[in-house]
């Protein structure tokens, strides 16, 4: 792929910067070595889609050629697709390093379990107690994503000079810039983010 005349750059998970594993202060809660594992995939495929190589070349259709022209050896892991079956104590991990925050006392061992959250009114002892009919049920709900009408899609332009030019639509241009920076290890100043129309917002 990378000898097909017009092709730039092939690249996979080695091409970019490790990163720390674990939230430093001033990263805002980010895991940067998470994020950098979700670009594209840093020795495991954490799922169906997740990239492994990318091309860069002078058209479009040069690129798709060159795509063809890689070959992927994968090596199937155990694994897991149903969400009750993932939150298991003997299901296959998808990271060895996440524990479950949010349950006392803290985990020992890692789990797909990343947080449990809990919520509640009053006295929930008390009100069983009085009511006079009890009826309990377990509630399952899917994620739900935010609908906004723009493309799920950015535009990246690697200058010669050096520069990186961004286009995207985003409210965050200035957190995009920030997070590109990191994760590629640039200057910030070599980084411009131009926010295009967004097609809703939501906070």
């Amino acid at each position: 792929a990378e000898k097909l005349p017009g092709v730039k750059a092939v690249i996979t998970s080695k091409d970019f910067p490790q990163m720390h594993n674990g939230v430093l202060p001033g990263d805002e809660g980010v895991n940067f070595h998470h994020l950098s594992c979700n670009i594209m995939a840093r020795d495991k495929v954490l799922y169906d889609g997740h990239a492994v190589a990318a091309v860069a070349a002078s058209t479009a259709a040069i690129a798709e050629e060159a795509l063809g022209l890689i070959e992927v050896k994968y090596e199937v892991l155990p694994h897991v697709t149903d969400v009750e079956a993932s939150m298991r104590p003997d299901a296959p991990l998808l990271h060895d390093d996440i524990f479950t925050s949010g349950v006392n006392p803290k985990p020992d061992k890692p789990s797909n379990i990343v947080q449990r959250v809990q919520m509640a009114i009053g006295d929930p002892d008390a009100a069983f107690k009085e009511a006079d009919v009890i009826v309990e049920r377990s509630f399952k709900t899917k994620v739900v994503h935010q609908g906004y009408i723009e493309p799920h899609a950015v535009v990246a332009e690697w200058c010669e000079d050096g520069q990186c030019r961004i286009w995207c639509s985003s409210q965050g241009h200035f957190m995009v810039r920030a997070l590109t920076s990191r994760l590629l290890k640039m200057e910030v100043a070599q980084i411009r983010v131009m926010p295009a129309e967004i097609g809703g917002g939501f906070g």
